[in-house]
């Protein structure tokens, strides 16, 4: 074999595996996110029939951070989002209702960078909607309908939507929550 033809056949060998550890390195270094539900019950609230907590878990397993924006509420004919967290007003040195009554205090106050949750390697963040909350962030009323979620996801900032997990199962519990109402007949 000709020396020349040798050292192109290494060369292409060497490209070859610098390849295949380059697509490794970004397969292995990119965001990942494990999000599960789960229903908890406040015995604070009433021992003898405590109400459901949904709580949303979310943890980023990956090595690079992530930008989480919104959760979305999927209906059977609609979707809708809101803010993952809610902005907070004493940090940004605005009351609520100059944020409502002022548009540019509204968009400066609800842009991505106060609503949005960034996740690093391993951190953990979690949504709670007690009975009440559950029954506000689950309903919307557009188009003169009420539309009720059957399931919800969570969005990046890149509009990637991540499941939750048991999602579905928790929501249609939280919706079958009738509290108990006990009456004295003394």
């Amino acid at each position: 074999m000709q020396t020349p033809l040798l050292i192109s056949i290494i060369a292409v060998f060497i490209s070859a595996i610098s390849a295949a550890v380059t697509i490794f390195n970004i397969y292995r270094d990119r965001a990942k996110v494990i999000s599960w539900s789960e229903i908890v019950y406040d015995m604070s609230q009433d021992p003898d029939d405590p109400p459901p907590v949904l709580y949303i878990k979310i943890v980023n397993t990956g090595l690079r951070p992530i930008i989480l924006t919104s959760i979305k509420k999927i209906a059977k004919n609609s979707s809708w989002g809101n803010a993952l967290r809610y902005p907070d007003y004493d940090q940004l040195d605005v009351n609520a209702s100059d944020a409502i009554r002022d548009p540019e205090t509204r968009r400066s106050v609800f842009s991505i960078k106060n609503t949005s949750v960034v996740l690093k390697e391993s951190e953990y963040f979690e949504v709670s909607y007690g009975i009440d909350d559950f029954q506000h962030e689950v309903r919307s009323f557009f188009n003169d309908e009420l539309h009720e979620a059957i399931s919800m996801q969570i969005e990046d900032v890149l509009g990637t939507k991540i499941k939750i997990k048991d999602i579905k199962k928790n929501i249609e519990a939280m919706y079958q929550y009738k509290p108990n109402k006990k009456i004295n007949k003394d």
